[in-house]
């Protein structure tokens, strides 16, 4: 069993820092699955918003010209305003 263990180990892509919390053996093995499935998920969720919002940001029309002062200045108006 040691020379699978080490097989295993040497391999970069195996999940979770070898066969002994990789699911492959019993220490870890259904819950180290599910955590991968999880993780899995989670980040399919994550890429799915990113590509929605950039598809969001490419219907919205063509980009218009940023004038920092003048947010500034509408800014300061608003929250000066509120302050009084």
């Amino acid at each position: 069993m040691d020379g699978v263990k080490t097989f295993f180990a040497a391999l970069a892509k195996a999940p979770f820092g070898g066969p002994d919390n990789s699911g492959m053996g019993r220490k870890g093995g259904r819950e180290a699955i599910r955590d991968l499935i999880r993780r899995d998920q989670a980040r399919q969720l994550d890429v799915a918003a990113i590509r929605a919002e950039s598809i969001r940001g490419e219907e919205s029309g063509e980009p218009r010209a940023f004038d920092a002062n003048e947010f500034k200045d509408k800014m300061t108006d608003r929250h000066d305003r509120k302050a009084r």
